[in-house]
């Protein structure tokens, strides 16, 4: 894994952008790509975050249709939580043919776990009609992320 920390001026690309929006109309830029755990942005600028492993987390809900409209009309409280994460940098909520997947980008691993265990609360709390499955969850430090 590469940390913030081991960049040197000599190698920008290998880094960590802080802030980003995707803009799906600009074609390949902007968009995202999501292999495995690696989560990569593509962008045109990059900035180094501190110290530490960046962590991403990839929460992909399987026939959660009527989650994603449920998250799709509150996302001011989607927000509210996942801002309010330590260590939050980005996220990404994804609406798919079968349910939809999120993606979170955190300054460190506990930022990311947690945010998984207050997703599960707030579904808990503020949806007990819904029967959703658990998500799978991918974990794991970002490699490169670059913004424009």
């Amino acid at each position: 894994m590469v940390r913030a920390a081991d960049v040197r001026d000599s190698a920008p690309i290998i880094a960590y952008v802080r802030e980003h929006e995707r803009t799906a109309q600009q074609g390949a830029r902007g968009q995202q790509r999501v292999t495995g755990c690696r989560v990569l942005v593509l962008r045109s600028t990059v900035e180094v975050v501190g110290e530490g492993e960046v962590h991403a987390v990839i929460r992909h809900y399987r026939g959660g249709s009527q989650l994603f409209d449920e998250l799709e009309r509150r996302t001011d409280d989607v927000e509210r939580v996942i801002r309010g994460v330590p260590g939050f940098i980005s996220y990404h909520l994804v609406r798919t043919a079968d349910g939809g997947f999120s993606v979170g980008v955190f300054e460190d691993e506990s930022g990311a776990t947690e945010s998984t265990r207050v997703a599960a609360d707030w579904v808990r709390q503020n949806l007990p009609q819904l029967t959703v499955s658990p998500p799978e969850v991918i974990e794991g430090g970002v490699i490169l992320h670059l913004g424009r």
